[in-house]
């Protein structure tokens, strides 16, 4: 349950990153307060920002819930009531923080505001696509890892294809001189966690 849930945890969290930092690249917005009409301007990001943080309160059927919910069972089996209250715990403590900054973006812009009168032709079309890429991923591999918990076998094939992926890229990138190939050797071992998790 534990490595379930780090591995959903690490897409969820992962995306909301890629969210705010999305948001801070195109309009320059570090405060929440003054982010009322995003969801307007920027539909695709707020929108994955809104189901990632419905992810990490735990709301099924996404994969946040499958984490807390395969944690809870396994407390709940062998007698851990207290560390099932820290984990309802935490998901409350996600909605509090969380909630407010949903309610914010999805509000109408008031005098004043930086959405009020149109942001840049960057931020209205979400023109980095690159950006926009990596969030739009991010949501839906939380979805993906939600729906397909429950499917026989997804684990195990999930956990082959990580493995057979990163064993290939290890093999193709071969011992390489000093400085070179850092970067898929990095992400061929990530493949080996997640193929050994799954």
């Amino acid at each position: 349950g534990a490595l379930a849930h780090i591995t959903h945890h690490a897409f969820f969290k992962g995306g909301l990153f890629f969210c705010a930092g999305s948001i801070l690249a195109l309009t320059g917005l570090r405060k929440i307060s003054r982010m009322r009409g995003l969801g307007r301007r920027m539909p695709w990001t707020a929108g994955t920002l809104t189901l990632l943080a419905l992810a990490m309160m735990g709301i099924p059927p996404l994969s946040g819930f499958v984490g807390k919910w395969t944690l809870g069972s396994g407390m709940a089996q062998a007698g851990g009531f207290g560390h099932l209250a820290v984990i309802l715990l935490g998901s409350l403590l996600a909605a509090v923080y969380l909630w407010p900054v949903i309610y914010r973006i999805w509000q109408r812009p008031e005098d004043g505001d930086p959405m009020q009168d149109g942001p840049s032709a960057d931020v209205g079309r979400e023109r980095r696509r690159w950006m926009l890429f990596a969030v739009l991923a991010a949501g839906c591999i939380t979805i993906a890892l939600g729906v397909a918990a429950g499917l026989p076998g997804i684990t195990g094939a999930l956990g082959g294809l990580f493995g057979t992926i990163g064993g290939s890229m290890l093999c193709c990138c071969g011992p390489k001189t000093k400085g070179t190939g850092g970067g898929q050797h990095m992400a061929a071992a990530v493949l080996g966690i997640l193929a050994a998790i799954l």
